[in-house]
């Protein structure tokens, strides 16, 4: 799965010309040893902390900070749909391909479901599953 991953890095990478100014960003992939499943990617130095780590620590700053976080994260969202959306170079095709990146992804959303609880699914089930199978919630 890890080829999956460094060649969506990498596509959208290139695909949408980030530059190094911008908030959100991809690292760059240095090298993918696929027997021992390791991936050597750019790191962005020691003095960079998690997202949690600085919602925990923020000061009263952090709601102008928040919303610019989620403007740019909204925005690189919307910029990677709307450039695969041309199927650039067959990408669509190409990850149609990963078997166990999909049933990853429909494990996770299932688990997401079963989080909530069952009186309060109708108004979320539609999001993750096609409507011929909301009848088993």
């Amino acid at each position: 799965m890890q080829v999956f991953e460094v060649e969506a890095m990498t596509r959208v990478r290139l695909g949408l010309n980030l530059t190094p100014t911008s908030l959100v960003t991809i690292p760059k992939i240095y090298h993918l040893d696929t027997h021992n499943h390791v991936i050597i990617m750019e790191d962005y130095g020691a003095d960079t902390i998690s997202l949690r780590e600085f919602m925990e620590s923020s000061d009263s700053s952090f709601p102008a900070l928040a919303e610019t976080i989620g403007t740019a994260a909204g925005k690189f969202i919307a910029s990677v749909h709307e450039w695969s959306r041309s199927n650039p170079d067959g990408v669509l095709d190409r990850f149609e391909k990963n078997d166990r990146g999909r049933a990853a992804a429909a494990q996770f959303n299932h688990k997401a479901i079963d989080a909530i609880p069952r009186h309060q699914r109708r108004n979320v089930v539609s999001l993750f599953l096609p409507s011929n199978n909301l009848s088993a919630f």
